[in-house]
Order: C-alpha cells, then sequence, then structure tokens
C-alpha cells in the first residue's frame, strides 16, 4: 500500500525522452547536409551515405517511439492512482468504489484471456509454471478486491492494461477505470493546449484534441504496417506531434492530480 503518489517522475522521464529524440533527428538531419568520414572506428559502417533516406527512417522511428513512450507515460500514470487507490479506499464514496470493483473484475478477466497456454510449446511437454504463477497471482487479486471488497490486494499495473494503442477512446476508457470519466473533456481545461490549437474556448480544445491523437496513431501505424524509407516525415512534422503530447501529457497528469485529490 503506498500512502504518496507521484504523477511527476513519469512526466519529467516522458520529457526527457522527448529531448532525446528531437536531438537524435536533428543529429541526422545536420549529419545529412555536412560531409562525415566513410571509415569511422565501426567496422561495416559508412557514414557518407547518410542523407534523405536515412532523415525518413530516423524520423519515423522517433514517431513510434514516441508513440511507446507516451503509452509509457501513460500506464505508469494510471499503475500510480491504481494503487494508490488501496491507501484512500474507505473515504471514496460509495459509487466509486463499486465502479472500481467491477472494472477491475473485467481487467482481471481480461488477463486471463489474454494469457498465454498453460502447457509449454516444446517437448517434452509440461506446465508452464509461469504462467502459473501468473494467472494464480491474478486470480488471487480478483478474489481479493472485486470479490472480497480488499484495497488491499489491488495491483495498480492491472488499470492501465489494454491490447490497443492508446487513441482517443482508449485512453478514456482506461482513464474510467479509476473513477474519473470523460478524461479528454476535462483535460482539454488547459491554457497550453488552447494555444497549440489557437483557440481561447475549452469547448473548442476536445475535437481537435480528439483528431490529433486519432492523427498521431494513424500515422504512427502506417509506419509500422508499411515501412517505407523512399518518403517520410519532415522534421518540423513530428516535432509538432512532440510538441502535442508533451503539452496533452502535462494536462494528463495535473487532471489526475486533481481526481486523486478528491479521495
Amino acid at each position: 500500500m503506498i500512502t504518496a503518489i507521484d504523477l511527476e517522475s513519469p512526466f519529467l522521464d516522458f520529457q526527457k525522452r522527448i529531448k532525446h529524440l528531437r536531438a537524435i533527428m536533428v543529429a541526422i538531419e545536420v549529419s545529412a547536409k555536412t560531409p562525415l568520414p566513410s571509415t569511422p572506428h565501426r567496422a561495416d559502417v559508412d557514414l557518407s551515405i547518410i542523407g534523405l533516406t536515412t532523415s525518413n527512417t530516423t524520423n519515423s522511428m522517433c514517431i513510434v517511439f514516441l508513440a511507446s513512450s507516451f503509452e509509457e507515460f501513460f500506464r505508469e500514470e494510471i499503475t500510480q492512482c491504481g494503487n494508490y487507490i488501496a491507501s484512500k479506499y474507505s473515504s471514496i464514496s460509495e459509487d466509486i468504489r463499486i465502479a472500481l470493483r467491477g472494472s477491475y473484475w473485467q481487467i482481471c478477466i481480461e488477463r486471463l484471456r489474454l494469457s498465454q497456454n498453460i502447457i509449454t510449446k516444446n517437448k517434452p511437454r509440461s506446465i508452464d509454471l509461469k504462467v502459473v504463477t501468473e494467472a494464480r497471482s491474478i486470480l488471487e487479486s480478483a478474489t481479493g478486491f472485486p470479490i472480497g471488497n480488499d484495497a488491499t490486494t489491488i495491483n495498480g499495473a492491472y488499470f492501465p492494461h489494454h491490447s490497443r494503442n492508446f487513441r482517443p477512446h482508449v485512453v478514456e476508457e482506461i482513464a474510467a477505470r479509476i473513477g474519473l470519466s470523460n478524461l479528454l473533456q476535462r483535460v482539454s481545461d488547459s491554457n497550453r493546449l488552447r494555444a497549440h490549437f489557437g483557440v481561447t474556448k475549452k469547448a473548442e480544445v476536445e475535437p481537435k484534441l480528439r483528431a490529433k491523437l486519432e492523427s498521431f496513431y494513424i500515422t504512427r501505424n502506417d509506419i509500422v504496417h508499411s515501412l517505407n524509407s523512399s518518403t517520410g516525415y519532415g522534421v518540423d512534422y513530428v516535432f509538432d506531434y512532440m510538441e502535442f503530447l508533451e503539452i496533452f501529457a502535462e494536462s494528463v497528469k495535473n487532471t489526475l492530480h486533481r481526481h486523486v485529490s478528491s479521495w
């Protein structure tokens, strides 16, 4: 049971990753315009080939890594909130407690459904003890919290579990598991997001936020499913998504902080 919650560290880690991604993209951009030695100290590496194809590949890779970094940030934020529930459970309203137990039960069922075969693939075929241990842990947690109403058996890492990309409806679904409904509507109350989208009203932010997050994942999936180094995305194009996700993440962090502060 944790008695304090840390929503700042995951955000700072996300910011740090974005800084490294920006540096990588610019380093390749500069290298593509500056002649480099063709014989570096590593064998079978020719730096003189760095050019547009290298930039396209690098920028595409950075978009994919940006997506995974954002998802890691969001998972850790929700995990922190999930683990914090145990220490605040007695002060949470009855309606929210019932909703938490219901969503947690569904998560446990989903984790069991997606678990691997209990029998090993390699011969001699036998019981996979790792799968058994994981299944037992899920069942014990499901029995303890949803059924037994014992919040000390909560595993916060279960709450953000999801098999799909973190598109708008997915991040809202995950946030709802910890009692936070309409996440994107709440997150839209951000001066930085208003400035990013060039609007003045909260109501104008939400549809633009949804559209941009959806667009980002369409781009990410296009890259993963059909990587083509002859076409790509410019540095400024990727930088714009980085700025957007950084601002969005900050607002998510602040919204989650206000939510858990009400417990």
